[in-house]
């Protein structure tokens, strides 16, 4: 079964010495849901689940609305690191993205192994452009987004899930040496609002989609649904043929991942409520190197975990007790604490 980590009752230091070793001899990957970009997009909550439920008595209309609130609060938030013009709520989420990745460049950075590959895979189902944001900060860890930025003449970059097997490599102009740049891979498993739909191809392009006027038609609502490269959580997720073929091939390269020797998967702010997702999961458990550490962001939210990982011994659920919630704030601070620098200068 599941075991759980309470950070509170860690009296013989058992976590960060559990972290400590995964970072430095397991292959790093994240999942991170709807719950690591809250308060900035506070609607996503069970979207899904209600969306869903919605299709499934008919009630298509308010499913639509809801899916178009959904986007228009994206588009915001969008345009608000856009313009660098973020609010309270933007920027505390912004912090914590921030410092996952500068915990992230240590970890690449300061690992004791020249064996592992300096790369960091982050798969996320969140459409938001807080990633990309925080790494604009680091100039030492390099983006893999999946576009090929090839020369184009239009400035349209085409998606493409082969780009996420390069990695870059920094060579010295006087001397004969060749050193792995740090990198992260991002994974957007349902797509992004930097996607835009161009013919047969997915491009990368960030547009202010104009909201609806009030009192629009459910028609009109639709058409700005549609109007994204999204798999959207509705009956029929793909309107178009190359959305589908990506998603599938994205949630192949998490699958794949997962099944490598000695790789480890973080997971903070997702809930598995995502079929395919869960069920990829629980079948690359099977792979007996393979560690998963979830963190909870508070007691309610536990025994779900417990209960969704209940007959698999190699998955982790950290707590924060009554030094909860376990946000982005506690999350940078557990991983950052188990650094070699940190341990050291303890």
């Amino acid at each position: 079964m599941a075991n759980l980590l309470n950070i509170e009752n860690d009296e013989n230091k058992k976590i960060p010495e559990m972290l400590f070793k995964l970072f430095q001899s397991t292959r790093l990957n994240i999942l991170l849901g709807s719950g690591a970009s809250m308060p900035a997009i506070s609607i996503a909550g069970d979207l899904e689940a209600e969306v869903q439920a919605l299709y499934d008595v008919g009630n298509y209309d308010e499913a639509t609305s809801k899916l178009y609130e959904f986007l228009v609060s994206i588009n915001q938030s969008t345009m608000k690191l856009v313009n660098k013009s973020p609010d309270a709520n933007t920027t505390t989420v912004q912090n914590g993205y921030k410092g996952l990745f500068k915990n992230i460049e240590k970890i690449l950075n300061e690992r004791r192994t020249n064996i592992l590959p300096k790369q960091v895979n982050i798969f996320t189902t969140n459409y938001d452009v807080f990633i990309e944001d925080a790494l604009e900060n680091f100039d030492s860890v390099c983006l893999n987004d999946g576009f090929d930025r090839k020369p184009s003449l239009t400035g349209n970059f085409k998606f493409s899930t082969n780009s996420f097997s390069n990695a870059i490599f920094n060579t010295g102009t006087l001397y004969n040496y060749k050193v792995e740049f740090p990198s992260v891979n991002l994974y957007k498993l349902h797509g992004s609002m930097t996607w835009k739909q161009d013919s047969d191809d997915v491009v990368y392009q960030i547009e202010n989609r104009v909201p609806c006027p009030p009192g629009a038609s459910v028609e009109r609502l639709e058409g700005y649904v549609d109007g994204h490269a999204l798999v959207l959580p509705r009956k029929h997720k793909f309107s178009e043929t190359v959305l589908q073929q990506i998603y599938y091939d994205l949630l192949r390269l998490y699958a794949n991942e997962l099944d490598k020797e000695n790789t480890t998967l973080l997971v903070f702010g997702f809930s598995f409520a995502d079929e395919h997702i869960i069920e990829i999961t629980k079948r690359a458990l099977k792979n007996p190197t393979l560690k998963i550490v979830i963190f909870a962001y508070s007691e309610a939210v536990k025994d779900a975990f417990l209960e969704k990982f209940d007959n698999y011994h190699n998955v982790d659920i950290v707590i924060a007790g009554n030094e909860g919630p376990l946000d982005f704030n506690k999350f940078n601070e557990i991983v950052g604490a188990v650094l070699p620098r940190a341990i050291e200068n303890a």
